[in-house]
Order: C-alpha cells, then structure tokens, then sequence
C-alpha cells in the first residue's frame, strides 16, 4: 500500500480535511514522520502534539490520508517505519 497515492492536504489548510475516519500519515518534506488513525481526522489532526515539534516556516508539512487503509495502520507502520512510531513500532 503506497501513501503516495492518498489524498493531501497542507498543514496550512487544515480546514479543508473531511471529519470522517481515515488513516493518516504526517509528511515532513519527502519523509513519512508519524502514520496514526482516527475516526475525526479534521479534531485530531487540529489537535495534534506532533505538528508542533516541526518549525512551519522552512518545512513542507503535508497530512496524507485515506480511508479505506483505515484498518491497515499497523502494516503501514511496519513498511515505513515512521521515527515518531518507534514505540508503537516496538510493541511487535
């Protein structure tokens, strides 16, 4: 499964994100930083610690999504390997 081919948005339009599940994936420049589920992604990415830690100004921060791999969250984090999962990462 190719996060290339899921829907994006910038994190500076944010508002443009349905409230629907989905899975999602934080993009920093070309790198898959952190892959996460919700079932609001508009709150939850609204709301999230993690876009903080990343200076906007001289970065792309994308935040790429789908739904259908709403199930698929555990796989993905396997075949990325996100830095920001590492704890998730080592539970398995």
């Amino acid at each position: 499964m190719s996060i290339n081919s899921w829907e994006r948005v910038s994190i500076n339009d944010i508002d443009k994100l349905h409230s629907s599940y989905a899975c999602y994936a934080v993009i920093v420049d070309t790198a898959v930083m952190y892959i996460g589920r919700t079932k609001t992604l508009w709150n939850r990415i609204r709301r999230h610690g993690i876009l903080q830690q990343f200076n906007q100004e001289d970065r792309t921060i994308e935040i790429a999504y789908d739904r259908e791999a709403y199930d698929k969250e555990k796989e993905l984090i396997q075949e990325y390997k996100p830095p920001l999962n590492i704890d998730y990462i080592s539970k398995w």
